[in-house]
């Protein structure tokens, strides 16, 4: 919340005029919702900083001030450590796979040549 006040005070030139009754005037803006301070607070307060203002000379204008903008997460990017993880993955299980399928054919061979010799 945000407290201004302005007083305008008038230079008396040397003569006879009487200087003129003091006046203030208060902006509070404030964020949505009841108003943080009484206008009467405000009064009495602006009203005791200068001397010869009445409280009843002190102008409040309450204004609310729209919340600020929501940071916005910036867009999300590939992760180049995700990437290297994944084709590391890949390659490993397309070693595996490989690695079996020749076990695999050598097994087949070995049970084929040894059912032939059993067989007379």
């Amino acid at each position: 919340d945000e407290l201004r006040s302005t007083q305008y005070a008038a230079d008396v030139l040397a003569g006879d005029e009487e200087a003129p009754r003091p006046r203030a005037s208060v902006l509070v803006l404030a964020r949505p919702g009841p108003p943080p301070l009484a206008d009467d607070d405000v009064r009495r307060l602006v009203a005791g900083a200068v001397p010869g203002l009445d409280a009843a000379d002190v102008a409040v204008v309450f204004a609310t001030r729209p919340a600020p903008p929501r940071a916005v997460p910036p867009p999300s990017r590939p992760r180049p450590a995700l990437h290297v993880g994944v084709l590391a993955a890949t390659a490993l299980l397309g070693a595996a796979l490989a690695f079996a399928a020749l076990r695999n054919a050598g097994l087949r061979r070995r049970l084929g040549t040894a059912d032939r010799k059993a067989t007379p």
